[in-house]
């Protein structure tokens, strides 16, 4: 008992600093017109996505394993927002990952077809926010008809558990792949004989772009 609460006490501190750290990086891009960017734009949906999902955790830890109430969800009440706790924190963890996603597809698009062609936020934006939201609501109605017990934390049917985690799973595949083909791009282009010192300096930087926060989120 001891040591589930200080894993408790150590969880509710931790996003509660990531939440505020994340909080603060928004306002501070948001406060400068200068970052107003495609890139930056797409941190800050990345940031955002993991406010939720820190917010999404604090919640679901209040309504599922506070001591003065129990996990039977015994009232009509509790019963709907521990339900509701539940879907929002599946939805921002899968929101996570998604978001990760598009920041190796932005890069490697850049790498690609730089200045030729770009994709547009709001497709970002659908990628991010709106794949996330169809597996969730699938993860809702197999919920309801196959195993609408207690507070859905219970996951004896393998299958609502396979729509949040399997496209979770393709995500990083598919960011792993990116990850790759990023790596042998910017070496064949850092290597070329044709690519000058300030080409050198903006291939760093996307390096740094896509490294970075990967590394300081995660």
């Amino acid at each position: 008992l001891v040591f589930y609460k200080v894993v408790q006490i150590l969880s509710t501190l931790g996003h509660s600093l990531s939440l505020v750290s994340l909080l603060t990086s928004t306002v501070i891009i948001c406060s400068f017109r200068r970052l107003h960017c495609m890139r930056n734009y797409i941190h800050l949906n990345l940031f955002v996505s993991f406010m939720l999902r820190a917010m999404a955790v604090l919640t679901k830890d209040v309504l599922l394993f506070s001591e003065d109430q129990t996990t039977d969800c015994s009232t009509q009440l509790s019963l709907v927002g521990c339900k509701a706790s539940l879907v929002f924190f599946n939805y921002f963890i899968m929101a996570n990952f998604f978001w990760l996603l598009v920041e190796g597809l932005y890069l490697h698009m850049l790498l690609l077809v730089i200045h030729t062609y770009s994709i547009r936020l709001s497709i970002y934006m659908v990628i991010g926010w709106g794949v996330p939201f169809v597996f969730t609501m699938a993860w809702i109605i197999s919920r309801v008809n196959l195993e609408d017990t207690s507070c859905w934390e219970i996951n004896d049917n393998p299958v609502p558990d396979r729509l949040i985690n399997w496209p979770i799973m393709a995500s990083i595949t598919i960011n792993f792949l990116l990850f790759i083909s990023i790596i042998r791009i910017l070496v064949q282009k850092l290597r070329s004989s044709d690519v000058g010192g300030n080409d050198q300096s903006q291939y760093r930087c996307c390096e740094k772009s896509y490294f970075i926060p990967k590394l300081g989120l995660i």
